[in-house]
């Protein structure tokens, strides 16, 4: 429904605004994880969101508050906290739509993105689960 594309458009856009604002909190991650064989699984995965990220150059002002390489961090972040299990509750799904009505215009290339990053997701999930 409307808010399962509604959250999946705005997975990253929320990741981004609390990679910004709470960096501590979001690389709080299991050291022993971060040892391990699958954190280099999860930076190549990474790798491959930056690549992505790098299409949406031209999104204008959609991309302007977020500087590139703030956005793939929080990629990176974003995937790490997949692949340990962790989950995006609705609340936090709710305030980032909110606060996504400011861009609106480029509602089709976030949805874009977020779909080529579902993808990614699946993957990454498929791969460690």
């Amino acid at each position: 429904g409307a808010d399962a594309t509604n959250a999946r458009a705005l997975l990253l856009y929320h990741s981004t605004f609390v990679a910004l604002h709470s960096p501590q909190d979001c690389l709080n991650l299991d050291p022993t994880w971060m040892a391990s064989g699958s954190f280099p699984k999860a930076l190549e995965h990474a790798f491959a969101v930056r690549q992505l990220l790098q299409r949406f150059k031209g999104c204008g002002i959609f991309l302007s508050p977020f500087p590139l390489n703030c956005i793939y961090q929080c990629a990176l972040i974003w995937l790490c906290n997949i692949v340990a299990g962790a989950e995006t509750s609705m609340v936090d799904v709710k305030m980032a739509i909110q606060e996504l009505q400011y861009y609106s215009a480029w509602w089709p290339e976030a949805l874009r993105l977020a779909t080529e990053l579902e993808s990614l997701y699946n993957m990454v999930r498929g791969r460690f689960a």
